[in-house]
């Protein structure tokens, strides 16, 4: 019985010593993604987490959008340390080819392009 339960203990260690995925909201509501000077855009239930350049994240209250014209635009934060960010209806395809629904535009004091929404389809590798 011993030598049958020790292979399993063996998974359970592994199990124990696996990072989690990085996750930072729970219930994702938009996502996206930009290559230069990467950057990775979540806006989860609560809040709005932007992920650029090696930075330590920024958090923001999260709003709804609005829309104008055919854009959806969340606007969080203050003119001097908020974030506004604008869909476009694309569809966006991301540099290695993965097709999205729309183009985003992060105004972050920069102004960051790149693709979110739905992925449409991933590119063959």
């Amino acid at each position: 019985m011993r030598k049958a339960a020790f292979p399993f203990l063996l998974l359970a260690a592994g199990c124990a010593t696996a990072p989690a995925p990085y996750a930072p909201v729970r219930n994702v509501a938009y996502q996206a993604i930009g290559s230069r000077n990467f950057w990775v855009l979540t806006i989860g239930d609560d809040r709005i987490v932007m992920h650029y350049g090696g930075r330590p994240d920024r958090i923001w209250p999260r709003t709804l959008p609005r829309t104008e014209g055919d854009r959806r635009i969340w606007q969080s934060g203050d003119e001097t340390d908020g974030i506004r960010i604008e869909a476009r209806p694309g569809p966006c395809s991301s540099e290695n080819e993965d097709l999205y629904a729309d183009f985003v535009t992060v105004h972050l004091g920069v102004e960051l392009d790149g693709c979110g929404g739905r992925l449409i389809r991933r590119a063959q590798r």
